[in-house]
């Protein structure tokens, strides 16, 4: 249970990132993509790649938790795939050009929302 309440508490620090930079939602949220070059690019790619480490994080974590009452895991990914896969140019750009650095469930999760082939 433990384990799990600190993957809920790290979206809470995700939520907050984009609290206190509202401005990075719409790279996140909204599937805006920023300019070709610049600080908007540099800061899209970072909150996306935040945004893709919590998902994989929690994800592989949930995916090895026993107890799956507690996890909320159907609930959670449905969440990933209607609102950040779908709709994340940016964190959907990030799985494709760098799957090996993330598990199969992220992967497998994003694929279809994420429109890979």
């Amino acid at each position: 249970m433990s384990t799990w309440n600190t993957v809920a508490q790290q979206w809470l620090d995700v939520d907050k990132v984009f609290v206190e930079h509202s401005e990075l939602r719409k790279y996140i949220y909204e599937g805006e993509l920023p300019a070709d070059k610049g600080i908007d690019k540099d800061k899209a790619y970072a909150a996306g790649r935040y945004v893709l480490d919590f998902i994989d994080n929690a994800l592989t974590i949930g995916h090895l938790i026993t107890n799956k009452d507690i996890t909320y895991l159907h609930e959670w990914e449905n969440f990933f795939q209607v609102n950040i896969f779908s709709k994340s140019l940016v964190v959907c750009h990030i799985l494709k050009t760098d799957k090996k650095s993330y598990s199969e469930f992220t992967f497998r999760l994003a694929t279809e929302p994420c429109q890979f082939s």
